[in-house]
This record gives structure tokens, C-alpha cells and sequence, in this order.
């Protein structure tokens, strides 16, 4: 078994570029958004996968949706994985007691969780989440 990652050919901009202009009630857009963010991240962690570089510059936009681009630092949690396809030892991530670990520093500087930063081991399920946050905080306390 092997695993795929198929994108759309999208006409989708970057969600920084969209939001140089003013938008009226952009906040009211930015949780729009961020209910499209979360809702894919729900899907690529349901399906043990984690995004690891999740920002503005990975959100684009199309169709008034948000969707998440680039998937180039993705990295699936070994136990969803096929072990007859791929040596454990090629990933720098381990599956310990249930929870799903990394210790490689990955993803731009400004959205990087604490530990990420502290360079101790990390759920880049939650570290996903910890960037989204980031991302729509600027989305909402600053002018784009």
C-alpha cells in the first residue's frame, strides 16, 4: 500500500495576499475561515497524517473556503502506516503510548509551538493547532 497526495489545480491565491484590502467584518471572515482550517486539519489528523507547516502562507483561497496548501512537511503517524512498505527507521517520529511524537524542528519560525521551538519532542497534531491559532491572530488583530 502506498500513500498518495493528490491536490486540485486550484487558481487559489495565498490568504495573505487576499487580505491586503480591507474586508468588511473581517472577523466575521477570518472565523469563517478558521472553521475551513480546522475542518481540514480534522481530516488529515483523523487519517494520522500531520501538516507541520501550517501559516498564512499555506492557507489559500478559493471560493470564499479556506483551504490548506503544501503539504511537502506532512508526516503520517507510524501506526496508520503500512509498515511493509516503509522502514520505521526512515521516519523521525514514533508512536509512544498512544500519543503521536516528533522531535524534528519543521515549519516557519513565527508559527512554531513552544516545544517545537524548545526543540523537545512534540504532538505535530498539536502543533498544527498551535500554528492555526497564530495564523488567524494576525488575521484578527492585524490590518494585511
Amino acid at each position: 500500500m502506498m500513500a498518495v497526495a493528490v491536490r486540485e489545480k486550484t487558481p487559489a491565491q495565498p490568504s495573505q495576499e487576499r487580505h491586503q484590502g480591507r474586508i468588511t467584518s473581517r472577523e466575521t471572515v477570518a472565523h469563517k475561515y478558521l472553521v475551513d482550517v480546522l475542518s481540514g486539519l480534522r481530516f488529515l489528523h483523523s487519517h494520522g497524517i500531520a501538516h507541520r507547516d501550517v501559516s498564512l502562507e499555506n492557507i489559500l483561497l478559493r471560493n470564499g473556503c479556506a483551504v490548506l496548501a503544501d503539504f511537502g512537511l506532512c508526516v503520517p503517524e507510524l501506526s496508520s502506516v503500512s509498515t511493509s512498505s516503509l522502514s520505521r527507521a526512515s521516519w523521525n517520529h514514533r508512536t509512544t503510548a498512544g500519543a503521536f511524537c516528533c522531535d524534528e524542528t519543521v515549519g516557519k519560525d513565527y508559527y512554531m509551538a513552544p516545544e517545537i521551538v524548545a526543540r523537545e519532542r512534540y504532538d505535530p497534531r498539536r502543533a498544527d493547532i498551535w500554528a492555526t491559532g497564530i495564523a488567524f491572530f494576525i488575521l484578527w488583530h492585524f490590518r494585511l
